[in-house]
């Protein structure tokens, strides 16, 4: 994840790294510029990040396809400044961590 990366496709992208090294470029135009956790869910196809969208200031969930490039601006106004993802191994849920709110939230 580069938040700041500037691409074609405009600022903050998501990279793979193959175990040889080779670094490819996987989707941009993430709205970064502010720090994103990235998880992957269940299937490795789905990335998804909690982020601000850079249109608005407010809070959202960015779930973007790692095949084909989607990407998925889910609102989350509950929260104030998201950052760090996980996901749960082999189930659909992901922690999401509020570093100002002072939380942690499930999403599904």
């Amino acid at each position: 994840m580069d938040h700041l990366g500037e691409g074609a496709e405009g600022e903050g992208a998501l990279f793979s790294v193959a175990s040889s090294g080779e670094i490819k470029p996987v989707i941009g135009n993430l709205g970064g510029g502010v720090t994103m956790g990235v998880s992957l869910v269940a299937g490795g196809i789905t990335a998804v990040m909690p982020s601000v969208d850079p249109r608005t200031g407010k809070p959202e969930l960015v779930a973007a396809s790692t095949e084909n490039g989607e990407i998925t601006r889910i609102p989350a106004p509950e929260m104030v400044d998201p950052g760090g993802v996980r996901t749960a191994r082999e189930a659909g849920v992901l922690a999401i961590t509020d570093h100002d709110g002072n939380a942690i939230f499930s999403a599904k």
